[in-house]
């Protein structure tokens, strides 16, 4: 089993989003992605926890900055993802 991290330290919030949500992509595939992300929506329609999120992601190998990044993408936060983003990290 390989572990790496990757650094999104210097890109633009919006760029950070986009490189997190492409390194899941080639992770799992795109085919998988997008069924996971429509199984997602279908099945929980109230945004899961940050918490829950993070534990059901960690189990298939996504951890850090990348689970933040997807679960904007499901569930856009009140303030725009990039600024949700920028908050979490604070």
């Amino acid at each position: 089993m390989s572990h790496y991290d990757i650094s999104y330290a210097n890109l633009a919030p919006d760029a950070k989003r986009a490189q997190a949500i492409q390194d899941i992509k080639d992770y799992l595939g795109d085919e998988r992605y997008n069924k996971l992300t429509e199984t997602i929506h279908q099945d929980f329609q109230i945004p899961l926890s940050m918490e829950a999120f993070r534990m059901a992601l960690s189990m298939s190998g996504i951890q850090g900055y990348p689970v933040l990044a997807w679960h904007e993408v499901l569930w856009p936060g009140e303030d725009g993802d990039a600024a949700r983003a920028v908050k979490a990290e604070a």
